[in-house]
């Protein structure tokens, strides 16, 4: 079997290859399929308590543009 710098496989007791381990900065070229798989590279955003709050607490008013200064 060829050995491929950056992949790695886990075996099981039979030979069975069981888990491939790919180093994404050596073959960068699967993250578009792990990303077409479901996969989240970057982290989301951990929205705080204050961050909800702030966000609910905006109010929008559709103004007039002719009579802007007067609102």
């Amino acid at each position: 079997m060829n050995t491929v710098t950056g992949i790695t496989i886990d075996k099981s007791y039979n030979g069975i290859p069981i888990f491939a381990h790919i180093d994404l900065r050596e073959h960068s070229e699967f993250i578009p399929l792990l990303k077409k798989k479901g996969l989240e590279i970057e982290t989301p955003v951990k929205w705080t308590k204050k961050m909800e709050l702030a966000l609910n607490e905006t109010e929008f008013k559709k103004g007039n543009i002719n009579n802007f200064w007067d609102e």
